[in-house]
């Protein structure tokens, strides 16, 4: 006769201590004024849905995502030390997460501060892993946003001529002539056209907001702007 001794159960918080790690394929980078995210999926395989949600829903977390040298990789044991290529490691945001029958796909944000982003740009599209180290409250604050002047967007001429480099600079003017709209105008055919602001070279989630919060700004500043799209 045999006897059975039962497993004592790991306490939850040492259990969450143990680094999680998903084979995962990278999607696109976006590259904004402060942050950078790429965007990924993991195979049901190898995280469940309940996992997801535990992990990828409004959190900060820490860890690293790494590059194999092998682009061929199909199981979460194969690839070692040696065979990384690229690693970016450090804090980064999760807000939800995407389910189909077979992928959960997320996308996680960096601080520019944080990286190297010409590290980051590797990723794009490729095959590696994400190892999460520790699962963390998404903090509450306020992104710091310049006092607007009323009036600072002032334009005499029709809205469609008003030229973006009188309300944007940096990166988000960059952006915003290497995808062809110099005006607003054109601007407003690119959205008209189907297309979100997120879909442009170039253009983040957090790009894109301040895209909009400036706009509403150019027309406050122009109540003529209105009248003259009626």
């Amino acid at each position: 006769m045999s006897t059975a001794t039962a497993r004592k159960k790991k306490p939850k918080d040492e259990e969450e201590k143990h680094p999680r790690k998903f084979l995962v394929k990278f999607g696109d980078v976006s590259i904004g004024e402060e942050t950078s995210r790429v965007g990924l999926t993991i195979s049901r395989e190898f995280c469940n849905v309940v996992a997801a949600d535990e992990i990828f829903v409004g959190h900060r977390l820490t860890g690293c995502i790494t590059l194999s040298k092998k682009q061929d990789a199909t199981d979460e044991k194969q690839e070692t030390l040696l065979d990384t290529e690229y690693a970016v490691s450090g804090s980064f945001d999760v807000t939800r997460v995407g389910i189909t029958r077979k992928n959960i796909t997320t996308g996680i944000t960096f601080s520019l501060n944080d990286i190297d982003v010409s590290d980051l740009s590797h990723f794009a599209n490729k095959t590696g892993y994400l190892i999460v180290d520790g699962v963390g409250e998404l903090p509450l604050q306020e992104k710091e946003v310049k006092p607007h002047v009323e009036g600072q967007f002032a334009f005499d001429g029709a809205w469609r001529f008003f030229p973006l480099k009188k309300a944007f600079k940096g990166k988000i003017l960059k952006s915003l002539l290497e995808n062809g709209c110099d005006n607003l105008g054109l601007l407003a055919e690119y959205t008209k056209s189907g297309k979100k602001l997120v879909d442009m070279t170039g253009v983040g989630p957090g790009m894109a907001e301040e895209i909009v919060r400036v706009t509403d700004l150019i027309y406050a500043d122009n109540p003529h702007f209105k009248e003259d799209e009626e």
